[in-house]
């Protein structure tokens, strides 16, 4: 019995331990799943308890976990999407197993769709008979087969006689195949066909065609184009190959190609191989330092088949190719820098190296140098060679830069810019050996024109135009402005600060009869022709007086005890003088015991008030408003002029000036401004000074005829002279708004005192001056006008009648204007009465102008009609007619008038028959 009870004891401790490392065991194979679904707080519960660190988030504290327990979260493989097949539907369904292979199948029989789902992707087939191999996984369809591939938005299409394919992996292969994918090419979508006796899918994506061909044509049978391969591979997204391929446009085959490789990565450096008609058969190659290629689209679209989309990430150099490194760009302004050298060479025309770089918003330049030939013309054709003394020879060209003679012709533009808060700098820089430096080199691509290899690009040939005339600029503006307080100087600033030589380019002297001078680029050279040493401005503005400066700040009552405590603030009933209470007595800090009544019974003893009338609000006005301003504009320009007329080749060019011109200019005024009742009448107007001044220094200038006329000029340049400018208007309407516009007005602007050149007792070259002023006159007075408009405004719409009158010394002219609306219909009318004479010896008279009458029926902003009408007041007829028609942008007229009718003549062309009278046509 001892024996037994010890057996059992033995017994039930070996199950106890089995079952706590039975225990152990559980814990730690779900300990991973307890961590994943655990929420936040739960971790953070679950750290505190192992005393870890619990900041950070639900990521933070899993990983503590994850290292407290020594498990290794790296090595933790995602979970695989799960993968789920459904039978949409077929005619007959079969089950079987093959037992001597022991494989198990469904056959599917009669209008099959099945659906295979895995994550967001979705494959759906479509056949007359599919046999699946659920052992092995392998789905095998015949007859009529179309097979759709849904990835995210992008769908592409597969069609054949046979497939068969594995569900794990993806890998199968159509026989008698067709894919079809969309692209987006600019704003298109173009669906590409890809026809092959077998398409073979390989589980990395990589697509084999054998005896395949490529078309975007709708119509398979008879494609505009297509390209026939023996095989053809798509590597991946934008990098595929073919191998004896054939080109065909039509039916007839243009291109063969024995082997292609379009690379998805970019080369660090971009051949382009081409054809010209003058430069002949050329190679430009760019190499990218800094920064990519811009991709541009091909004008044959099946080249944009595979296409890959743009990252944003940054590339590294790998091997000969532009890879995509983890790390995404600097900066979106980083993101578009480049910097690239290039290298090209023509076979008639020479080779060129460069460098390019653009960094925007700072700095961009492009330059290089080249060494070429001249380029003759015999029978259309262009040729290196020219027939000289019974040898054909090649002409070598030669440049000169700054009186050196070079072997090489080169060129240099840049462009810089520094944009800050309160200034602005801007230089710009272009020079070159020649005018045609940029025709001949800078018409270059980084893209091969595939269409014009093979002759479809129908285009002519584009080259850049040549550079007749060259600026050196340096141009800056600057405002301080803000560092002045106050505003009696309210506004300091350099509008304009320019430096600038300017550059024109002429032939040499020599024969343009001889072809080897004709073929020269060097046959054209620049020279300098003016500095500009500086062109500048300044400008001045502000208040010397207003009134009034402002109310007085009101001084700040006591301030309120803040409560300690919230929504303490208020001081209860209780604790409030009684207006009963005799003077001098003190309220009772006892509560009133209607304190302490219930809510109810004090809701029941408040009554609604009465209703107050409304009380009309007044807006302060302030009587009286006077504004005094000033503002200062002086211009200043020193410009030289070089002396060009030695100049007959480059080697001539030199920098002597033959004189200096120094120019100044500006304006100043006075201006004040006197408002009454805000604007209700209303004194506006100011002094101004307006003058210019220009001289020159001779500097050894030979054109003493020239020389003289220029002085001359400059002595009439240089006057000044002061104008006064007052408005008076005055709104007897201001309160009302419905006639609130209606005004009385009146101005003149009128040049009291002018100081210039008099011409009549200047003589022997020796200018004299005079002061004239104050003269009434029509030179002086440049406007005399008073003026006054009727204006109602019962809506949104301003109906108006006007009448002015321009007054003498200038000729008498009183005109009327009259606006006004009728639901769509607008219409207005004006006419006007002048005195005016037909000549200088005749005495002036009234006489009419013509009446202008246009009406407008507006439907919207898009849609107007309008028919304007002038009518001769004099002889009484109608003058013209204009009738107009605006329908979403587009417009169109229809004019008639009163004219004389021509007639046409073969021989002589249009002209006036004798004695005709006018007609309306």
């Amino acid at each position: 019995m001892k024996v037994l009870f010890f057996l059992i004891i033995i017994l039930v401790s070996i199950l106890s331990l089995s079952a706590e490392e039975h225990g152990y065991d559980l814990i730690q194979e779900t300990l991973v799943q307890d961590i994943d679904t655990a929420g936040y707080y739960e971790l953070l519960s679950w750290c505190r308890e192992l005393d870890l660190e619990d900041s950070g988030g639900r990521k933070d504290l899993q990983q503590r976990l994850y290292r407290y327990f020594e498990i290794d979260s790296s090595s933790m493989t995602q979970e695989v999407p799960e993968k789920r097949l459904e039978i949409k539907s077929a005619r007959v369904t079969e089950y079987f197993t093959m037992e001597e292979i022991d494989e198990q199948y469904i056959l599917l029989q009669g209008d099959v769709l099945v659906e295979l789902l895995e994550g967001d992707t979705v494959h759906e087939i479509s056949a007359q008979r599919i046999l699946l191999n659920q052992t092995e996984n392998i789905l095998t369809a015949v007859g009529d087969i179309d097979y759709i591939l849904r990835r995210g938005e992008q769908e592409d299409r597969f069609k054949g006689e046979r497939l068969t394919f594995n569900i794990d992996s993806w890998e199968g292969v159509f026989f008698q195949g067709l894919m079809e994918s969309e692209r987006d090419i600019g704003t298109d979508t173009i669906r590409f066909s890809f026809l092959a006796d077998s398409i073979t899918k390989l589980e990395n994506d990589t697509i084999v065609m054998r005896s395949g061909r490529i078309t975007s044509s709708e119509d398979l049978s008879r494609p505009n184009y297509q390209i026939k391969a023996k095989k053809i591979w798509v590597l991946a997204p934008g990098e595929w190959a073919i191998r004896n391929a054939v080109l065909y446009v039509g039916h007839i085959p243009v291109m063969y190609i024995p082997f292609f490789f379009y690379p998805g990565d970019e080369f660090f450096f971009h051949p382009v191989i081409d054809s010209r008609d003058r430069e002949g058969n050329l190679l430009q190659t760019t190499t990218y330092l800094l920064g990519k290629k811009t991709k541009k689209k091909s004008a044959l679209s099946f080249l944009a088949a595979t296409e890959a989309d743009e990252s944003d990430k940054k590339l590294k150099l790998d091997g000969l190719f532009l890879r995509e490194a983890d790390e995404p760009s600097a900066s979106a302004d980083s993101k578009n820098w480049n910097l690239k050298i290039l290298f090209d060479l023509y076979s008639r025309l020479g080779g060129f190296a460069g460098v390019e770089g653009d960094f925007p918003s700072a700095l961009s330049f492009q330059g290089g140098i080249a060494v070429s030939r001249s380029l003759f013309t015999e029978e259309e054709l262009y040729t290196p060679v020219w027939l000289e003394n019974g040898v054909y020879r090649s002409f070598w060209n030669r440049s000169w830069l700054f009186g050196i003679e070079m072997p090489f012709r080169y060129g240099l533009s840049s462009e810089w810019s520094l944009d800050q808060s309160g200034y602005r700098f801007f230089g710009r820089f272009k020079y070159y050996s020649d005018p045609f430096f940029t025709s001949d080199f800078y018409d270059r691509s980084e893209d091969i024109n595939w269409a014009g290899v093979i002759g479809l690009d129908t285009a002519g040939e584009t080259t850049s135009a040549t550079t007749k005339n060259l600026s050196w600029e340096l141009k800056g503006r600057a405002d301080f402005s803000k560092l002045i307080p106050g505003t009696l100087l309210s506004t300091l600033s350099i509008p304009f600060f320019n430096l600038e030589l300017y550059w024109q380019s002429r032939e040499s002297a020599g024969s343009d009869s001889d072809p080897i001078f004709a073929a020269n680029p060097s046959r054209e050279f620049y020279y300098p022709v003016t500095m500009k040493i500086p062109s500048t401005s300044l400008q001045m503005a502000g208040v010397l007086l207003s009134l009034p400066r402002g109310a007085a700040a009101a001084e700040p009552g006591p301030k309120l005890a803040m409560p300690e405590t919230p929504g303490r603030g208020y001081r209860p009933l209780s604790n409030t003088v009684n207006s009963d209470t005799a003077p001098g007595a003190t309220a009772s800090n006892e509560p009133s015991p209607a304190a302490d009544l219930p809510l109810s019974r004090n809701v029941r003893n408040l009554r609604v008030p009465e209703p107050k009338v409304d009380l009309p609000v007044f807006t302060e006005i302030d009587p009286v408003a006077f504004k005094l301003s000033y503002q200062l504009r002086p211009n200043f320009i020193l410009e030289q002029s070089f002396d060009t007329e030695d100049m007959t080749g480059p080697a001539d060019v030199v920098y002597d000036v033959n004189y200096t011109t120094l120019d100044t200019s500006g304006t100043s005024s006075l201006d004040y401004s006197l408002n009454i009742q805000e604007n209700q009448l209303n004194f506006t107007g100011g002094l101004a000074y307006t003058g210019s001044y220009r001289t020159r220094i001779d500097q050894g200038f030979d054109d003493s005829e020239t020389w003289q006329q220029l002085v001359e000029n400059d002595y009439e340049y240089n006057k000044f002279d002061f104008n006064i400018t007052p408005k008076l208007s005055y709104y007897p309407f201001r309160e009302s708004d419905l006639f609130k516009a209606s005004v009385i007005s009146y101005d003149i602007n009128w040049v009291f005192y002018q100081y210039l050149l008099d011409e009549s007792e200047s003589v022997g070259g020796q200018p004299v001056y005079h002061g004239v002023g104050p003269t009434w006159d029509e030179d002086t007075v440049r406007s005399h006008n008073l003026a006054t408009k009727l204006s109602y405004k019962p809506l949104t719409r301003e109906h108006s009648a006007a009448l002015s009158v321009q007054l003498p010394p200038n000729d008498w002219l009183l005109s009327a204007d009259l606006l006004f609306y009728v639901w769509l219909l607008k219409t207005t009318v004006n006419t006007s009465i002048a005195k005016t004479a037909d000549t200088a010896d005749t005495e002036k008279v009234w006489a009419f102008q013509p009446l202008l009458l246009r009406e407008t029926l507006a439907l919207n902003e898009r849609i107007t009609f309008s028919e304007e009408l002038r009518f001769n007041l004099v002889q009484r007829y109608l003058e013209k007619s204009i009738s107009s028609l605006s329908l979403w942008g587009f417009t169109a007229s229809f004019t008639a008038e009163r004219t004389e009718p021509l007639t046409f003549d073969s021989d002589t062309g249009w002209s006036v028959p004798i004695d005709t009278a006018e007609r309306f046509l």
